[in-house]
């Protein structure tokens, strides 16, 4: 008998039972630009707690794409160029960053972080006045 429950997978036989951790994997991951910011599609293949943050020139956090749980299946996140108050960040160097976990027994003993670079264009913001 084979049986999956909270992140286990358990295995029954006649000379006794096992069961194995599942973790969490972020497959089939493209991260595109668009033109001021960038779209990241992926599969989760567990439910899994996802953190995806966008880290400024300066290393601080310009952008929470992601915080907390999410399910297993399609993932689509993207990012306009603009900071969590809606307001647009100059040109540089950026990083994403991806962590997910799972959520059941085996959280904390797996993870995976996923690190891509990669450079905003600058563009013209005009004031009035």
């Amino acid at each position: 008998t084979i049986w999956k429950r909270y992140g286990q997978v358990f295995v029954a036989e006649r000379e006794g039972a096992r069961y194995f951790w599942i973790g969490a994997d972020l497959v089939d991951l493209s991260i595109d630009p668009l033109p001021r910011g960038l779209s990241v599609e992926g599969t989760l293949t567990e439910d899994a707690l996802l953190q995806a943050f966008v880290y400024g020139p300066d290393g601080e956090i310009a952008f929470r794409l992601a915080e907390g749980r999410h399910y297993a299946g399609p993932l689509l996140l993207d990012w306009d160029g603009t900071t969590d108050r809606g307001i647009p960040v100059p040109g540089g160097d950026y990083t994403l960053e991806i962590d997910l976990q799972p959520v059941y027994s085996s959280k904390g003993y797996f993870s995976k972080t996923i690190i891509e670079e990669f450079v905003l264009d600058q563009i013209d913001i005009h004031t009035r006045g």
